[in-house]
């Protein structure tokens, strides 16, 4: 049997939480801001002025030196498995080769999964491209660091690499196996090389082949293989009678060099599928090429499958990289089906058939503003025309695009992912909740658990319908979610003017009683407005002096005629868009707003949960109204929060740094007042600095997640990571050159502090130096780290941007 990976049981709950910063947007200064966005809010009359900063001083920097990871400690991995690239069947067992969930075993009569990962069962690499079943039952595996075989008896029982073997190159993408069943490997760089078990033989441009970097492969019923490469001039390539012979893009012949599926029908005839192009035919020396006018749902051709009868199975794509569906050719009807009629996704990258049937890999659709959906493995009863999915979201992790991390109650794990809910796991069994349940939104920001137990989860708005729609905070008893945001957390204020002239429904603006720009901030400074006695809360947009036109969004949901009140808005929640989470020792919610995508955050609102009151702390009480990242420290009783520059009207962007809260007033720390150190945009911008995340450890030390350039006004990637710690009087910079921003930032043991990096793995700063784990040194699964969480045992969990969990410890 094989190994089931998913079993890591948990012990009893961290006293801390997890702390994280933000992995979403590019840095600032190379955002294409848009002209017309949120006027948001300069000060509210309940808070309490900053107390003065000390003068900066200079700032002690180091270039810091990282080791390599222990190679000796232990890593197991958690991964979704529905971003399906290749299927293979084996009686009732479908074997589905996914990207960063491993090898995924489906017993369909009894309709579970099992999972073979990286590192814990020895898989080479959790990106499996192609899956062959050989006449032994093994199982040949196409991945990212080398060619593993999972045994008959169910254990990864070799991997073939370029140090171990004749494998030209460790970076495997294409499986094929001829009749005398030795396997073909095509390779991104080294070309091919067959295997019998004891030998290999390797063709390379240098004997034949159009290129070394191999996109399919394919053996037809007379032995001859075939090489599709994907790229233009390349074509494909055909062994026949030990002779290479390549075949290129042609008016009467093949229609795209761009060749990405290759597919013998059974019939002496060979189907090639091209990137933008359609499918080509080659019967006889002669061609023929099909495409969206003959029916073909896109002429961007995935994956060709083969079926009973001689149907012809196409996955169709775009050039976006989004899905179109599959359509079937039966010889003279084209027809094809997508997700309104049963299938997991739009975007199919695998085909297989069976008895009566054909098999679909698919993949989530993910996007920024409407979160992920779909993907696994679909299943299709020819003769009765039934879909059937099979999804390890199911029982297992909800997605690998993870965003948080955070422990509750008897050590369950909290997992908050970008676009597919809250998964969580009690050792044993995974439970993923989502809006079905009573979440605010399926993209979540933030999670962190209170002294009673109860989970708080940040969650962004949404896309529904051309609609933003959703997020806010949403809390769980442990039976109910109850989520609270702008519009059922806040009340009509004052009427503050009245619209001048009718104004129609669907209207972004309405000409109002505003004499200029100054008096509309000041009446709106809560940053929304409402009209009459309609009760929608609209986002105050900006003021146009000259029209005296007040700007909205949404438009307006009702006619507003001449007269009509204008209102201002007594605010709760500051904005649904929740981008960090703390709880003090009172008991009190603090709340981050924000969206790294357009810097467009409200500020920082307080629920005295209590009490049932909020209140909210904006810019310039607070360095930005663009929260990042939020940490209580228990020694100390301060709430600590990391901004970065937000956008006023009319696109200009300010602020940034660090805002202290202890009780009473704030005390800000910026690149221009402290020795804090991080990117601020060159003048006439006024920011001052672009903090992503916040720790504080045992001693009351801030630790401060940020990123600078020093090639120039304008960034380009890779950044400089920066590590900033400030005991409360002194200020010291670890630079990180060329590894992006410090994502996430965590504290073991009171004092030991990690840090996750969006561009090269996590560190633990150990003395004066940081000890380095990556993906290619340790068993951590991707470099792109989000989140960082240490639980009861010690164990470290990093939550990555694409390939789910790694845990390392005991």
């Amino acid at each position: 049997m094989i190994p089931f990976s998913l079993i890591h049981p948990l012990p009893s709950p961290t006293s801390g939480r997890k702390r994280r910063g933000k992995g979403q947007g590019c840095p600032s200064s190379i955002l294409h801001l848009p002209l017309s966005i949120l006027l948001l809010t300069l000060l509210i009359g309940c808070q309490p002025a900053p107390k003065p900063t000390p003068t900066p001083s200079p700032t002690p920097q180091a270039r810091a030196t990282a080791t390599h990871a222990p190679r000796e400690e232990r890593w197991s991995t958690f991964a979704n498995g529905d971003d399906v690239r290749a299927l293979a069947l084996e009686g009732d067992i479908v074997w589905a080769g996914t990207r960063a969930g491993g090898l995924v075993r489906w017993d369909i009569a009894e309709g579970t999964y099992e999972q073979v990962l990286y590192p814990q069962d020895g898989l080479a690499c959790n990106d499996v491209r192609s899956v062959v079943v050989d006449g032994h039952g093994n199982k040949w595996l196409a991945t990212c660091h080398g060619l593993s075989v999972l045994s008959a008896d169910g254990v990864i029982s070799i991997t073939y690499t370029t140090a171990n073997s004749d494998l030209p190159d460790d970076d495997v993408t294409a499986l094929a196996m001829d009749g005398s069943g030795r396997i073909w490997v095509g390779t991104n760089g080294g070309g091919v090389a067959a295997f019998d078990g004891s030998h290999w033989q390797v063709h390379s441009q240098e004997n034949g082949l159009a290129a070394n970097e191999v996109a399919t492969l394919a053996v037809d019923g007379l032995g001859r293989v075939w090489v599709g490469y994907g790229q233009a001039g390349h074509g494909v390539s055909v062994l026949e009678n030990d002779e290479w012979t390549t075949i290129t893009k042609d008016p009467e012949g093949l229609a795209s060099d761009r060749v990405l599926a290759i597919a013998d029908d059974g019939q002496g005839r060979m189907w090639f599928g091209t990137w933008g192009s359609g499918v080509s035919v080659l019967e006889d020396d002669r061609w023929t090429t099909y495409t969206r006018r003959d029916g073909l749902a896109s002429n961007y051709i995935w994956a060709i499958g083969v079926g009973e009868g001689g149907r012809i199975w196409f996955a169709a794509g775009a050039s976006g990289g989004t899905g179109r569906g599959v359509t079937l050719f039966d010889g003279e009807t084209w027809q094809t089906y997508t997700t309104e009629d049963g299938l997991a996704s739009d975007t199919v990258w695998a085909i297989t058939s069976g008895d009566g049937e054909a098999w679909f890999g698919t993949a989530p659709t993910c996007s920024t503003f409407t979160g992920c959906r779909g993907g696994g493995v679909s299943r299709f009863d020819v003769d009765e025309g039934q879909w059937t999915t099979y999804t390890t979201a199911r029982a297992g992790l909800a997605s690998n695009q993870i965003t948080a991390i955070a422990f509750g109650a008897e050590g369950r794990a909290w997992v908050g992912t970008a676009g597919s809910g809250v998964s969580a796991f009690d050792g044993q069994t995974w439970r993923t909740y989502t809006v079905d349940d009573g979440l605010g939104s399926n993209l979540i920001q933030d999670i962190a658990v209170d002294a009673t137990g109860k989970v708080w989860v940040g969650t962004k708005e949404y896309v529904d319908g051309g609609s933003f729609v959703g997020g806010g905070v949403s809390a769980f008893d442990g039976s109910t979610w109850t989520t609270y945001t702008t519009e059922n957390t806040s009340r009509q204020g004052a009427q503050v003017t009245t619209v001048l002239t009718d104004t129609l429904a669907d209207s972004s603006w309405a000409p109002v009683g505003f004499a200029d720009d100054e008096e509309a901030n000041t009446a709106l400074t809560s940053g929304y407005v409402m009209f009459g006695t309609d009760p929608t809360f609209y986002r105050y947009q900006g003021f146009d002096p000259a029209a005296r036109a007040l700007f909205i969004s949404p438009p307006l949901q009702a006619d507003a005629p001449a007269g009509t009140p204008v209102y201002s808005v007594e605010v709760g929640l500051a904005s649904n868009d929740v981008s960090a989470l703390a709880i003090d020792a009172e008991g009190r919610v603090w709340v981050g707003t924000g969206d790294l995508y357009d810097y467009s955050g409200r500020g920082l609102s307080v629920f005295d949960v209590a009490h049932g009151t909020w209140q909210t702390y904006t810019y310039p009480t607070l360095t930005s109204n663009q929260i990042t990242d939020l940490a209580f420290d228990p020694a100390g009783g301060k709430v600590w929060a990391a901004t970065a520059p937000y956008v006023v009207p009319p696109g200009e962007r300010v602020g940034g740094g660090v805002s202290a809260f202890d009780g009473n007033a704030w005390v800000t720390y910026t690149t221009k007042n402290s020795g804090l150190v991080a990117w601020e945009d060159p003048p006439p911008l006024d920011t001052r600095g672009d903090v992503r995340s916040i720790a504080v450890d045992g001693a009351g030390t801030a630790w401060i997640g940020a990123w600078t350039y020093e090639d120039g006004p304008a960034p380009v990637e890779p950044f400089d990571a920066v590590v900033n710690r400030f005991d409360g009087g002194d200020w010291r910079a670890y630079t990180l050159p060329d590894e992006g921003y410090i994502s996430a930032i965590a504290i073991e043991g009171g004092n030991r502090v990690w840090v996750g990096t969006i561009l090269t793995g996590a560190k633990v700063l150990t003395g004066e130096n940081f000890i380095s784990y990556t993906s290619a040194n340790s068993g951590l699964v991707s470099d792109r780290i989000r989140a960082i969480a240490i639980d009861g045992a010690g164990r470290k969990w990093f939550g990555t941007a694409d390939a789910g969990i790694s845990v390392l410890g005991p």
